[in-house]
């Protein structure tokens, strides 16, 4: 079986991948933990020197504030990261202008393998070396590696059997049977 679809990535997409990449990353969760942990002792910290700041009510209502705010702060860490990672990427897309053609993607099966063509590159790789497959609203993830991919826009010119019917068949070829859904 010989299979070729060409289709165009916009920026978003690319935003897409690497906050679908970070959210299942061990490093990136191993830094968020960090991160939870550093805050907590940073707002344990601080009311433990304010406590004797403070007397009477005025002592419950600025502790129970900070408390607040410190388990906020603790609670938001992810989506606070996954905003700076947006915000970040955004500014590299911007930067970097481009070419426009350089967002044309070209995916070809065949029979035990499959080719990712872009503009500077081509990438062939076989069912059995794929790593795994995410999935994010927008967007299938096929890693052929730790941290590369291919990006498969779910919607193909306004057809969503497509990549799925691409995804189920390379599911079906390689060794390893389950998609991580997002």
């Amino acid at each position: 079986m010989d299979y070729s679809i060409s289709y165009e990535l916009r920026p978003e997409d690319y935003i897409d991948a690497q906050v679908t990449h970070d959210r299942h990353s061990d490093a990136v969760k191993k830094n968020i933990l960090k991160s939870r942990l550093n805050l907590a002792s940073f707002y344990v910290f601080l009311i433990l020197i304010l406590y004797h700041m403070f007397a009477g009510i005025a002592r419950f209502i600025v502790l129970g504030l900070l408390a607040a705010l410190g388990t906020a702060h603790i609670a938001m860490v992810r989506r606070i990261f996954e905003m700076r990672v947006r915000r970040l990427s955004r500014k590299l897309i911007d930067g970097a202008g481009g070419d426009p053609g350089q967002n044309r993607k070209r995916l070809r099966i065949k029979d035990d393998y499959i080719e990712y063509f872009e503009k500077k590159r081509t990438k062939k790789f076989t069912f059995a070396e794929v790593k795994t497959i995410l999935e994010s609203e927008r967007n299938y993830y096929i890693y052929w590696d730790e941290s590369d991919a291919v990006i498969l826009p779910k919607l193909i010119d306004g057809d969503g059997e497509t990549a799925r019917s691409i995804i189920e068949r390379i599911k079906g070829e390689a060794s390893w049977s389950s998609t991580i859904q997002n």
